[in-house]
């Protein structure tokens, strides 16, 4: 007779706690660059469009890469990004281009610009590098007004600045961007224009400061010409009073960040003004005055291999979030870890029952009918006599793998004598654990009692779980006792366990403590683990039981 394992979920969240409580296994949440030169290549920022999953086993030393130990948990070789555990390394996503590739980060970056496409960035005017890893260097014009993205090019200067000329009755000046002459102040007549001393001849009141437009003036000291002391930035920059032209807060095509706001020089040179949101603050390049585009999306998770990777808070790239114990139990959705007890579902709650089928004597009770001990000649002595609880669990996990299943072992069993293996416990006083490995069960003591075993089909191995006598002492005898103690069982993926308590006469001693006597003393059990309680119905129970409760299951080293 047995309990059905119970069934573990699947681990919510990112980070995760597990604890062992109750009556079932609980879970809690807890968890740019600019131009280097002539020539040189700028690097972007951001991530690429997402990444796949594991896909090809690459060996090592393609795409430049040596074979042997890893260097790190990812490598590049080529545009391809691979994980690499010791030396072994395999293709988890195909990168746009070699130098998208970061090894660092473990994620393909997203390239921050097109091919061909041109910037002016201040002075300099940059354009997508091959490798579209960022900006790269054309020319750096004379002025930021001669860079000319659209046309890829820095055009020629119209004019130097301080040159005049006169259209009729107006003063023209070279630009400060000198891209050509534009009017700076309108004479009475074109007599009163010179363009060699870049005045007006009028009235003025002498050595007075005026502002026309963005133009600063002064009239001479006997006021009789209105003269360009200053060509200023702005409009606003132009200070009459203090007689100059204020110094710009920032230069034309000039970038900033604030926060996560791409800022552009404004027109009149006095600060910044908002251009674009980018995604992220770390999305944000002023050196190439753009928005990289996000690496992934918020809250977006993945599983490279056995390692759940969560999007980052910059969404430049993925985290390592958690590393589950195989590939398998990476779960992207729900994300999280499937918990490896749940390979040991079968196992986890099962309890062996041996019942009392009739009466026997104060202390005894059968088993089976004398019938079914005809099986005491079977030359495995695990297998002799009756057989009140034989069954077969099937075991999860990666044929290949070995799984260290720890268990907690409770019940109340008769002791018994194996022999030819390794007693895990040899304690003199009661209780003794009971866990007993490889061997057999030495049935030639009489009475021949009990045998409580788990045969495990690989590796291939009996355990056996009521061995509380050390020796042929005392302990052989007429009682039952309490076990409770944790066990670890080697299991391969896959394999099989044969859950067996035999009986080689037949006969079984009632739930009876210490001392033997006359009359049956039954004993409950304290503390005995709801799933085993359910299994045995209200105690006390009127004869024997082993019980399982899977504490964890890991991966052999």
């Amino acid at each position: 007779m047995r309990t059905k394992g119970a069934v573990f979920g699947l681990v919510l969240g990112v980070l995760v706690v597990q604890a062992c409580a109750g009556d079932g296994f609980q879970t809690s949440n807890t968890g740019s660059g600019g131009s280097t030169g002539n020539g040189a290549t700028a690097s972007g920022s951001g991530g690429s469009t997402g990444g796949g999953s594991a896909t090809t086993s690459a060996g090592g030393g393609s795409g430049g890469q040596p074979d042997g130990p890893c260097a790190g948990p990812f490598e590049c070789q080529g545009a391809t990004l691979v994980r690499c555990v010791e030396a072994e390394r395999t293709a988890v996503s195909e990168c746009g281009t070699a130098a998208l590739c970061d090894a660092e980060a473990g994620a393909c970056l997203a390239p921050p610009c097109a091919t061909g496409e041109r910037r002016c960035v201040e002075s300099t005017l940059v354009e997508c590098n091959e490798e579209q890893s960022g900006f790269a260097e054309l020319a750096i014009c004379v002025t930021p007004q001669l860079c000319d993205a659209s046309a890829g090019m820095c055009r020629a200067p119209a004019c130097n600045v301080g040159d005049y000329r006169c259209t009729g009755a107006s003063l023209e000046a070279c630009t400060l961007g000198r891209t050509g002459f534009e009017a700076v102040l309108d004479c009475d007549s074109a007599s009163d224009c010179d363009a060699n001393t870049g005045e007006c001849r009028a009235s003025c009141t002498p050595d007075a400061y005026q502002c026309n437009g963005a133009t600063l003036l002064r009239c001479n000291a006997d006021g009789t010409a209105l003269a360009v002391q200053q060509l200023c930035f702005s409009e606003t920059l132009c200070d009459e009073a203090a007689g100059e032209c204020q110094e710009p807060e920032c230069e034309a095509n000039e970038y900033s960040c604030d926060g996560a706001t791409l800022q552009i020089c404004r027109d009149d040179r006095t600060g910044f003004e908002n251009e674009e949101t980018c995604a992220t603050p770390a999305l944000c390049s002023a050196a190439t005055g753009s928005c990289a585009e996000p690496f992934c999306d918020d809250d977006q998770v993945r599983c490279q291999d056995n390692v759940l990777e969560r999007c980052n808070d910059a969404r430049t790239g993925f985290e390592v979030a958690q590393t589950c114990e195989t590939t398998q139990a990476c779960e992207a959705s729900p994300p999280g870890c499937s918990d490896l007890r749940e390979l040991a579902a079968e196992l986890h709650g099962f309890t062996t029952l041996v019942p009392c089928s009739m009466p026997y004597a104060a202390r005894d009770c059968r088993t089976a009918s004398q019938q079914a001990c005809a099986d005491l000649a079977n030359a495995d002595p695990v297998l002799n006599g009756a057989r009140p609880t034989d069954e077969t669990l099937r075991f999860g996990g990666e044929p290949g793998t070995i799984y260290n299943v720890r268990v907690r072992v409770q019940g109340q069993v008769e002791g018994k004598q194996y022999a030819g293996g390794t007693d895990q416990s040899s304690a003199a006083g009661l209780p003794a654990d009971g866990f007993y490995v490889g061997g057999a069960p030495d049935n030639s003591i009489e009475p021949p009692f009990n045998t409580y075993a788990m045969r495990v089909s690989s590796p291939s191995k009996d355990y056996f779980f009521n061995s509380i006598a050390t020796g042929n002492d005392t302990r052989i005898r007429s009682s039952t006792f309490d076990i409770d103690y944790e066990a670890v069982i080697r299991v391969e993926g896959g394999a099989t366990l044969r859950m067996i308590a035999s009986d080689p006469n037949c006969l079984s001693t009632k739930n009876c403590a210490d001392p033997v006597a006359a009359d049956c003393n039954p004993h409950s059990f304290g503390g005995l683990s709801p799933e085993i309680a359910d299994a045995i119905g209200s105690q006390p129970y009127d004869a024997q039981f082993v019980g399982f409760v899977v504490q964890s299951v890991t991966i052999e080293p």
